[in-house]
């Protein structure tokens, strides 16, 4: 399985996979979604969403934050921190994805562009209050240990 998915993009040019895992909710939930990935034109942008390979051969499909000088900074959508991956790791991009029977484009969709801006906006209120979620879990913790 492992060198499939790559070899269907050289093949095909596409390939359609859920998910598994969390950390694209609520955008994506596991194997509930078909996502198109196609092979990346170019360089991604910030906010494009992304398939690349970890360096222990694990695929990931994360969005971009940004990028500096052939690094691109990564983080799914339920995730708080940033993972740099070089931009020659990527090896697909997510064009859309098929929702019950409704397809959604990554690129022409309203709804999808106002989700991602609005996602990226809150971002930092999502962070402070799971820092405080995670600390006043810990003092519960110590209290009761």
């Amino acid at each position: 399985m492992k060198g499939s998915i790559e070899q269907e993009l050289r093949n095909n040019g596409f390939v359609l996979m859920h998910t598994v895992g969390i950390s694209m909710r609520p955008m994506l939930h596991e194997r509930r979604e078909q996502n198109l990935i196609r092979s990346p034109q170019g360089l991604p942008r910030a906010n494009d969403v992304v398939l690349y390979r970890r360096q222990n051969g694990q695929y990931v499909l994360h969005r971009i934050i940004r990028s500096r000088g052939g690094v691109l900074y990564i983080r799914g959508d339920n995730c708080y921190l940033c993972e740099k991956v070089p931009a020659d790791r990527i090896i697909g991009v997510l064009r859309g994805f098929y929702r019950k029977d409704r397809y959604i484009d990554c690129e022409k969709a309203l709804l999808y562009r106002g989700y991602v801006w609005l996602w990226r906006l809150v971002y930092p209120i999502r962070y402070l209050c799971h820092h405080i979620h995670r600390g006043l879990w810990r003092l519960r913790y110590r209290k009761w240990k």
